[in-house]
Parts: structure tokens; sequence; C-alpha cells
């Protein structure tokens, strides 16, 4: 029984023998060829490796087992994988002359056959019914023709064919329609929907997107060519969307985003040149449907950028036709902007929240230059309102609602949308209702202020609407100021507003707010240098400008005395001191001037301000000493050495003997006083000092 296991192994043996021989000869020859190649020396080479086969084991015993029976019909053997042959690179040359010759062939062809359905129309060779035959007749035979060369593998050259059929398909339904007047044009838009139709299922069939791309481009380039100089807008705008369409098609199914780009830019071209040459007030509702009719089309597009142009297009033209409508331009404005907050929230596409906001702005402004000087401004007023709600509405619902990430266009947004609306409205209104503009801005600073609490409150990640909405807030309170009231009040206003910041800013313990409280002190300063300091005289030392100067002082002393930042407090320190002084002054001079002699008052004015100075100094360095505080005892040492100065080089060279003798005598009185204060507490003045 072990027999035939051991000629099995024989067979295997001699099978192993004839493989290494086999591989002994393919190794000789191919040394042989390298060095005929002079790819390796002969002598380098080194000689081939001799396999010698080992002997074949001993069998041992095993069970015995059955033995299947060979098949009755033997596998066929498997062929060997061959390799595909390498890909051609198309050549320029080829590349010239197949395809974009093939293209140049099938625009030619098409300009050809416009040009000899005009020259046919011109001479009345053929009767408009057989010129439409046989333009129909063509467009049947080349998409025949094209299917017949596409089957035949001729495929570029087939693609040429078929747009060519289709171009000439919609150049002949045109024809009939709007050129020949032999089929209404509710007949010619069905057919030339098929058409489109058509076009689509062929571009498909044979996945090309030349084809459609061709065969668009005939039907956009259709009514130029047979342009009759009749306006017919409507039916011009339905054959652009049925097109449209077709394109939009084709793009759903295939991603072939170049075709939106041929169907925007033809569509925008043929509006705005329509617009430019035929447009008239009696056009409005044609215009209007067209715009939207492109808007909405447009809006189902899949490259985001092409809804920019479309979204600034339908709103500039909305202000273009309504310019003696309020309220239908105010309604399709309001549309297009809900619209595109719509689609930018649906598309994730933050540059056309900025893109409606600024169409908006754009249409009005377009539309607001062609209003006569009396039209009806509250009716517009209350239009802005609305838009104002909307956009605001937007940030309402992205950062409170949804709670989104804040993008850089929200916050824009955020910021110009109360600023334009408020501006706006100020020049809409303020020649008729003046009084009630304060008012109106201290409305935009509540909602703003309402929207940066509910955002403080929930405790978001990002603080910055808030923070924004807080700024836009206090700056429409700032500005509501000069507006609503007038003279002292403005500057007393702003200078509650410096403390107000201030405080507000420790508690939130944002430093934005306190860089803000100082902002509102130069704008003080500003207020009183250019103002209220150069304000006539007044009948009382007690009066409006002299209580204005003493608000506007304690507002910055509050503000440095809550202010937690050096570079800040410092400023309002000495701000809040400048202020007082400066009002006490003002007041000095007005005394003087009303109970002087005019020989007398400059004496006068000089002895009383350098004793007031100096009772202020006097009066710092006391309450630095009552109170452990330097900046108080370091500024009244400060201001009584600008009094010493003052006296030694400006006063005795101005006064009389009389006047100078007071100044110097209460100076020194002063001066004592001041010194006697550091000798008292001398022990812990210095101990505070080295604390401090």
């Amino acid at each position: 029984m072990p027999e035939p296991l051991d000629n099995r192994l024989d067979a295997l043996s001699d099978a192993l023998a004839r493989m290494v021989r086999n591989q002994r000869q393919i190794d000789e020859r191919l040394l042989r060829i390298e060095a005929a190649l002079q790819l390796q020396p002969p002598a380098a080479a080194a000689p081939a490796p001799v396999f010698v086969a080992p002997p074949p084991p001993r069998p041992q015993p095993v069970a015995e087992q059955p033995v299947s029976p060979p098949p009755l019909i033997p596998s066929p053997p498997q062929p060997e994988p061959v390799a595909p042959p390498p890909r051609r690179s198309t050549g320029f040359e080829t590349q010239f002359g197949l395809t974009i010759l093939n293209r140049l062939g099938v625009l030619t062809l098409v300009l050809a056959a416009s040009f000899g359905f005009k020259w046919a129309v011109d001479n009345d060779w053929i009767g408009p019914g057989g010129r439409v035959a046989i333009g129909v007749l063509a467009g049947l035979i080349a998409l025949a023709a094209a299917d017949w060369l596409w089957r035949k593998g001729q495929r570029t050259f087939a693609q040429g064919v078929t747009a060519l059929g289709v171009a000439v398909l919609y150049l002949s339904t045109y024809a009939a329609a709007a050129y020949y007047k032999l089929i209404p044009f509710q007949l010619a838009y069905v057919f030339m929907l098929s058409v489109t139709v058509l076009a689509c299922a062929l571009a498909l069939r044979y996945e090309s997107m030349a084809i459609a791309a061709l065969g668009l481009a005939g039907g956009y380039l259709t009514p130029i060519l047979l342009n009759t100089g009749e306006n017919r807008p409507l039916a011009l705008f339905f054959f652009l969307t049925l097109l449209n369409l077709g394109s939009l098609a084709l793009v759903r199914y295939r991603h072939w985003r170049y075709l939106e780009v041929l169907s925007v830019s033809a569509s925008l071209f043929y509006y705005w040149a329509w617009f430019a040459d035929k447009y008239a007030s009696s056009n409005q509702l044609a215009a209007t449907v067209g715009a939207l009719l492109f808007w909405a089309t447009f809006a189902a597009f899949e490259w985001s950028p092409l809804l920019l142009a479309s979204q600034l297009s339908v709103m500039v033209a909305i202000g273009n036709i309504w310019t003696k409508n309020v309220p239908n331009f105010v309604l399709l404005e309001l549309v297009t902007s809900v619209g595109g907050l719509a689609l930018a929230y649906t598309r994730r596409y933050a540059v056309l929240v900025t893109t409606t906001f600024a169409s908006f702005w754009a249409g009005y402004a377009i539309w607001f230059s062609s209003q006569p000087s009396i039209f009806e401004r509250v009716p517009t007023f209350l239009g802005l309102t609305a838009i104002f709600l909307v956009f605001f509405g937007w940030n309402v619902w992205w950062c409170l609602i949804r709670r989104e990430v804040t993008r850089a266009q929200d916050l824009l947004l955020l910021a110009l949308n109360g600023a334009l609306y408020f501006g706006a409205s100020y020049r809409l209104l303020n020649t008729n209702y003046h009084a009630w503009m304060g008012l109106l801005a201290v409305g935009v600073a509540a909602t703003y202020l309402g929207f940066g609490m509910q955002l403080w409150r929930q405790q978001l990640a990002d603080n910055r609407p808030a923070l924004l909405s807080a700024a836009a807030a206090l700056a429409f309170l700032t500005l509501a100021i000069p507006i609503q009231l007038s003279g002292f009040a403005i500057t007393m206003a702003w200078a509650a507003e410096i403390a107000a910041l201030t405080w507000i800013g420790r508690k939130l313990n944002d430093n934005r707010l306190v860089w803000a409280g100082l902002l509102a002190t130069a704008l003080v300063l500003l207020r009183l240098l250019l103002f209220d300091s150069i304000v006539g005289r007044q009948v009382s030392p007690f009066n409006q400008r002299f209580l204005t100067f003493v608000i506007a002082g304690a507002g910055a002393l509050l503000a440095a005395y809550w202010s937690t930042i050096k570079e800040i407090s410092l400023p309002q320190y000495i701000a809040g001191n400048i202020f007082l002084l400066w009002g006490m002054c003002l007041e000095i001079i007005d005394w003087t001037a009303r109970t002087t002699a005019e020989e007398n008052r400059l004496s006068v004015e000089t002895v009383a301000i350098s004793v007031l100075l100096a009772v202020y100094a006097v009066v710092l360095v006391s309450l630095g000493v009552a109170t452990r505080t330097a900046i108080n005892r370091l500024a009244g040492l400060a201001l009584m050495g600008a009094v010493v100065l003052k006296l030694y080089f400006f006063d005795v060279w101005q006064l009389d003997r009389i006047h100078k003798i007071a100044a110097f005598a209460a100076l020194g009185v002063l001066l004592f006083a001041t010194s006697f204060l550091y000798s008292r507490f001398r022990g812990i003045i210095e101990n505070w000092t080295r604390n401090e």
C-alpha cells in the first residue's frame, strides 16, 4: 500500500529538479544578456547559485486513506492576467483638432444657421413655415447623426453634433414664436421646455458636460440672434428660466457646476441689458417677476458664491423698480432679506449674511436718491424699522436661540445694523420730528442692551456679542444725550456716564468698559473746552456752568476711585481736579468782572486765583493726611509748588503793591499751614510712605 506514496514523492523530486535546472538556465541567459548590453562586466558577475535537490524524505507509515479518483473532465487552464496597454497621452494637436475645432465648428454652424434665417427673411425666399420646418428637420437629423457617431466610437465628435442639433431646435422654436408668429408663445415655451429636457437627457446619456454646455449656450444665444426689437420681457424671462431649470437639473444630477456659472452670467446679462434699454415705468411688474424668478432659481444652485451676485442683483433691482411706491419697495425688500438670511442659514454660508445686508442698503440708497423732497417719510421709517428688526432678529436667532459659533460676519452685522438704521432714520425724520430723535436713539440702545443682557445671563463661551451689544447701547445713549438735550445738560449727562461706565466695568470685571469711561472723559474735556467754558458771563456764581464743571469733576474723580487700572485711574484723578479748579477759576473771573473796577480787575483776578490754588493744595494735602492717600498729598504738594512758581515768576511782576502784599501774605500762611501738617504728622507720614 505505501507504493503510491513513494511514486508521488519521486514525481515531486523530479519536478523540483527540473525547476532548479530551468532556473539555472534562466540565470545564465540573463548574465549573458547583461554582459552583451554592458550593464555589468562579465568578470564581476557572481556565479549562479547551484541548487541541489535534497534527498527525498523517507516515507513514514501513515494511515490508509481512500484515494479520490481523478476528475472525468480536467479543469481548463487559467489564462495568465495580461496588463492593460498603457494609455496614450492626448497631445495638443489631437486635443486642438478633435475637441476645440469641434466646439468652434458647432458655434460657427449655429451662427451660420441664424444668419441664414435672417437672409431668407430679407429676400423672402422661403416662407416662414418652411424655414421653421427646415430648422426642426436639420436639428433632428443632427441628433440622429450624433447618436450614430456615438455608437461608432467617435464620441468627442458626436458631442459637438449633438450640441448643434439642440441649438438648432432652440433656434427654430424661438423663431416660430417670436419672429414669425406661427405659434403662440405659450406653445413655444412648451416646445422649448421639451428641447431643454431633450438636451439634458442627451447630456446624461452621453455623460458629457460639453453637450449640456453647448446646448444651453445655443439656447442662451437665441434671443440675441433673433432679436426683433420688440419689448416682451415676460417671454424673455420665462424662456431664460426654463434654460436655468434645465441647467439646475444637470447640476443636481451630475454636479456640473460650470453650467451654473453659464446660467447666472447669461441671466444677469439679459436682465440688466433689458433694464438699461427697454425698462419703463409700465414694466414694473415684469421687471419684478424676472428678478424674483432668477433669484429663486439661483437659490437652488450648488455653488455658493453665485448666491452673492443673485442676492445683490435682486435687491438692487427692487430699489430701481419701485421708486414711487413705498409699500411695494418695503415688502419686496423684506421678502428678499428674509430669503437671503434663510438661505445663509440653510447653506451655512456666512458671507451671504453680510451680502444680504449690504444689498438692502445699496438698493435703499438707489431708491432714496430718486425720491422727491416731499414723500411718505413715516411709512418709509416704519419699513426701515421692520428691516432693522429682521437683521437684528438674525443675531438673536443665531447667537441667543441657536447658540451657534459667532462669526466675524455676525459681529459686523450686529455693529452696523443699528448704526445704519439710526443714520437713515435721522436723515429721514429730523427735519419734521427732531424732538423724537433722542427717544429713537434710546430705543435702539435699549434693544441692544436687552440683547446683551440676555446673552450675558446665558454665560456663553463667546462673550463678544454681549460686549459688542453693550458697547452699541452705550454709543446710542451717548448719542441720545446731545440730540435730546441742549447746553450744559449734555456735558452733565456725559459726566455721569463716565462714572457709570467705570462702575459697571468694575462690577463686570471688564476693563473695556473702564477704557470707555476714559474715552468719555476725553469727550467731556472737549465739550468743556469748546462750549461750556466760552459761554457768556453769568449773573450768579452758583449757576449752571459752575454746576456742570462740578459734576464733570465729580464724575471723573468717582471713576478714578472705582477704577482698578493705574493707567486709567491717574488720568481720571488729574482730570477731575482740573475740572473742579477750572470751574472755580471761571467763577472768579466772572465775579471780578461784576464787582471790580476795570483798572484793578487783573490784580484781583490774579490774587484770587493764586489764593484759590493754594487753598485747594492745602485741602488736598489735608485730605491725603486724613485718608492716608499718597496721591492726594503728592498732588497737593505739586499744586503748591505751581502756585509758588506762579507767585514768583508772574504775580510779582503784574500786581500793584497792596495786592502783592496780600498775595504773598496769604501764600505764606498757607505754606506754613502745609509745613505744620508735615511737622505734626511727620512720623506717621514717613511710615505710610515706607509702607506704600
